[in-house]
């Protein structure tokens, strides 16, 4: 057996989630406003479009590993509980990004565990 949960995250969760890991990483950010926001399904990834001051636009394009991350830490920094042994993955679902965890049952993570200290 497995369970799976899903967090979904509405577009201003998503831009600030970007927005906050690119600091953290001091990646350059364009200045101005989010003009738009694109999701991609296959494979995922998101494109945020921004105009600035004088109406030019310009686009952050991230793929699905990093939005996971942006993802991740916007619910660690919220003190949403994650299962640190989870599979974590990003799907577009009607249009909406989901966080989807995946946790093995108990005997399986036990298994992996007692394989582990064995090597």
């Amino acid at each position: 057996m497995q369970e799976v949960r899903l967090i979904g995250f509405n577009e201003r969760e998503l831009v600030e989630a970007l927005v906050t890991l690119m600091r953290r990483r001091r990646e350059p950010l364009p200045s101005g406003e989010v003009a738009d926001v694109i999701l991609r399904e296959g494979p995922v990834g998101i494109c945020v479009t921004v105009r600035d001051r004088d109406g030019r636009l310009s686009a952050i394009r991230k793929d699905g590993a990093y939005l996971g991350a942006a993802l991740v830490a916007y619910c660690l920094d919220r003190n949403v509980p994650l299962p640190a042994r989870a599979h974590k993955s990003i799907e577009v679902i009607a249009g909406e990004a989901h966080l989807v965890i995946q946790m093995a049952d108990a005997e399986s993570v036990m298994a992996v565990e007692s394989k582990q200290r064995a090597a």
